[in-house]
């Protein structure tokens, strides 16, 4: 019969340690500060997919005329999130 596994087999093999090499900024989502630009450059031409957490469109910025991708967050409920 076999032995059940110890804990160090239970850390993945690569980068086990990847969040002690890193600063807190890195991992800590809580603490994440996002600084927005400004979106009225860009227009949506045709929507390209959907999932379960947001919608994807092509879009254009109107001032370069490059095409871009505009992924659009669907609200989430405080409580879902873990």
């Amino acid at each position: 019969m076999a032995s059940a596994p110890s804990a160090k087999s239970q850390l993945p093999r690569l980068y086990a340690d990847v969040n002690t090499l890193r600063s807190r900024e890195y991992w800590d989502y809580e603490i994440l500060s996002v600084n927005w630009g400004c979106q009225d450059d860009y227009e949506v031409s045709r929507k390209v997919g959907r999932g379960k957490y947001s919608e994807v469109f092509e879009g254009i910025n109107a001032t370069t005329g490059e095409k871009c991708v505009i992924k659009i967050l669907k609200p989430v409920m405080k409580k879902k999130i873990k």
